[in-house]
């Protein structure tokens, strides 16, 4: 019957009554005949208003400059709403333009009505910047920016009279037609009961599917942490279990209960199967609440830092780094194809070289013991690595496009991945097929990373939101979003109720993954956020920026004491910062020279650091000065903040943080022999040669 009715349309627009009487029912000839008369009349005039917009698309820029010059002029309760309908306009007549070939009048539009939206969001400004290169109609149909509008409708939040005033508007002169037809398909209108000056207005628009997170909020998230039983087996449990299997006849079955989260805080049992270890097994002491020699840190407690340099990073390309959990082992990954590996327990001072992929390492990840190593190329593939044996044994093949993150699971056997395909991945490693394809989100997944009971995945996208994937179906039960640009910064709290997540928006945004609820926002960094990591025990969270430094942030707070804060001003010397050679080994750098780049995984923005040929060792700390400063609480502020303490590096971006075992706060970064401060070369804090050398110092 759609189909039909469909042909009848274009049978009425071309003035085919003939054919169009004859496919009509008999009963509805007769009564569609006035009808038909009203609708041809209806796209007659339809026709006329987008006639001369096939002909000449520099008209576009015209309907646009009307519509903005409206909303400008509206009534003040109602301009910040009708304001929010222009950016996807803006977007959308420059698409057209372009499609319909007037690719030199679409720039100038672009750059002549964009300017307004790139000084108040640097979202919209990356997007814009990536529009700009959309110069003919090919190139429209690979940009992804471009895709992204193109196959997704635009969220806006309108009130019922602000609606009203916008289809007055458009439907007042035939002009304006196609501009109510962008609205129509290209944009989905959301009755918001919102303040009209709500600040946060403009943050809620987008590409998010709100209509799909409120149907998630039925999805019951087993939040809460595994209990030991549920991992880790002793002899004799073993033994029982075995008698056990013998003596029980094949047909009696035990009643399942389903799992549930237990008033402590822990899962009655994991949904996930999970093979279980052997009590002793190597790494799996750290997975304990407690932990010999491990320091609780508050507000009164900061937590010690050791921080990595690597020198002589101007035009290498390193790409990503990760350490071990008691960080004796460090892998970083590299523009040219390898990863090197160095093992500081052993007392190896050179990398080891390892070699497989087929393009550029964009990501690595060190299992829970030690041994194996994961890594994700520009190559579509993940490789599993033998450590000690210093080779590859499996490549998982499964992404067509490259591999921007990997993780292991907290238990190992599952780990997962995520790419430029817009999928996520969930992988055992006894299959060479992903046992789950996660798919949802609208563009690149950039970071994934594990909930401490394995039961959930949590992916960050360039589509500006994240989402928290159930492993056992593979479904998607929470989204989180819209935030202000890309994200591709994670971090569960340890008792797995919470979610740190950022990237490109500054600010870091916690969100309670029960009720889906944003229970905190932290401000303070002047720059994207590349890394964040709690403490083993959650009171903390760490995180690494391209402003140069590391902030640590209050995260004991439950959620209903949590507020909204802004980083304290003020900054002194950190004591004590300058002497003591470190006496445990430290993490590899992530990132590249101090730039406006990023350690992002992406070629198009891949941080460069080490070179090919590069060789790193540790050089004593000499007494040349304080490598970092930090910025303490106010006196004079009120509200407590949630920042705790700031530390700067002279002009190296973080790209790594990561708390060991013990609580010590291992960060790292890279920065140019040119671009360090001669205080620096000359008074010792690098060796003076050609070579690459990794630096650390604690506070």
């Amino acid at each position: 019957a759609y189909a039909i009715q469909v042909v009848l349309e274009y049978l009425k627009k071309r003035g085919y009554r003939g054919t169009e009487m004859e496919l009509l029912p008999e009963p509805n000839k007769e009564a569609n005949a006035t009808f038909d008369d009203e609708s041809r009349n209806v796209v007659m005039i339809l026709d006329r208003a987008t006639q001369g917009y096939e002909n000449q698309p520099e008209m576009y820029e015209e309907m646009y400059k009307e519509l903005r010059d409206w909303a400008d002029g509206s009534l003040d309760l109602y301009k910040g709403e009708l304001h929010s309908v222009l950016y996807p306009h803006l977007v959308h007549c420059f698409l057209e333009m372009v499609r319909r070939g007037a690719t030199q009048a679409a720039r100038r539009f672009l750059e002549k009505y964009g300017r307004e939206f790139i000084s108040h969001s640097e979202k919209r400004k990356e997007e814009l910047t990536a529009l700009m290169g959309v110069s003919t109609p090919e190139i429209l149909q690979e940009n992804e920016t471009a895709k992204l509008f193109l196959n997704n409708r635009y969220e806006l939040y309108l009130s019922a009279y602000a609606l009203e005033l916008l289809l007055a508007f458009l439907t007042d002169n035939s002009r304006r037609y196609l501009l109510l037809r962008i609205l129509n398909h290209r944009c989905r209108v959301i009755d918001s009961t919102l303040s009209p000056s709500d600040k946060n207005l403009e943050e809620k628009t987008g590409f998010f599917a709100s209509e799909e997170q409120a149907a998630l909020l039925s999805k019951e998230v087993l939040w809460g942490t595994l209990k030991e039983s549920e991992y880790v087996i002793t002899d004799e449990q073993q033994e029982k279990e075995n008698e056990k299997k013998k003596d029980k006849p094949e047909e009696e079955e035990e009643e399942v209960k389903p799992p549930h989260v237990e008033p402590d805080g822990t899962l009655s049992e994991s949904p996930v199967p999970i093979p279980k270890y052997r009590q002793g097994a190597q790494g799996i002491d750290t997975l304990a609440p407690t932990f010999k020699g491990r320091v609780p840190l508050s507000r009164t407690n900061l937590p010690s830092c050791l921080f990595y340099t690597f020198a002589n990073t101007r035009g290498c390309a390193m790409n990503c780094v990760t350490t071990s959990s008691d960080a004796s082992i460090v892998a970083a990954g590299f523009q040219e194809s390898s990863i090197r590996v160095w093992d500081y327990k052993s007392g190896q001072q050179n990398g080891t070289k390892l070699v497989g992929h087929s393009g550029p390492v964009f990501s690595v990840d060190l299992s829970l013991c030690g041994r194996y190593l994961l890594s994700g190329s520009e190559d579509g593939t993940v490789r599993l690595w033998s450590v000690q044996l210093k080779t590859d044994l499996v490549a998982y093949r499964g992404h067509n496009h490259p591999v921007w993150s990997v993780a292991w699971g907290p238990f190992g056997h599952y780990f997962a991945s995520a790419s430029h395909d817009s999928t996520a991945r969930i992988w055992s490693t006894d299959r060479i097929s992903p046992l789950r394809v996660l798919s949802g989100h609208l563009s690149d997944v950039d970071a994934v990373t594990w909930h401490p009971n394995n039961n959930y995945v949590a992916t960050g996208s360039s589509d500006s939101t994240a989402r928290l994937w159930d492993v056992r179906v593979g479904d998607c039960v929470r989204v989180f979003g819209t935030h202000p640009g890309p994200l591709h910064a994670l971090a569960f709290s340890p008792n797995g109720r919470y979610l740190a997540m950022s990237g490109h928006t500054k600010d870091i945004h916690v969100w309670d993954i029960a009720e889906c609820k944003q229970v905190q926002k932290m401000k303070g960094h002047e720059a994207s956020v590349w890394h964040l990591a709690y403490s083993r025990e959650g009171s903390v969270l760490a995180s690494g920026s391209a402003d140069n430094t590391i902030r640590v942030w209050d995260a004991r707070s439950s959620a209903a004491e949590w507020k909204m804060s802004t980083a304290p001003p003020n900054t002194q010397p950190h004591p004590g910062a300058s002497t003591a050679t470190p006496a445990a080994p430290a993490s590899a750098p992530k990132g590249s020279a101090a730039g406006a780049g990023g350690p992002t995984n992406k070629p198009s923005s891949a941080p460069t650091s080490t070179p090919a040929n590069a060789m790193a060792s540790l050089s004593s700390l000499s007494a040349a000065g304080p490598v970092m400063s930090q910025t303490t609480k106010s006196n004079e502020s009120v509200e407590e903040s949630a920042l705790l303490v700031t530390l700067r590096t002279k002009k190296t971006p973080v790209y790594y943080v990561r708390f060991t075992n013990k609580n010590l706060l291992v960060a790292s970064g890279g920065t140019a022999v040119d671009d360090q401060p001669a205080s620096w070369r000359k008074g010792g804090w690098a060796e003076e040669t050609t070579l690459p050398r990794m630096r650390c110092s604690p506070s």
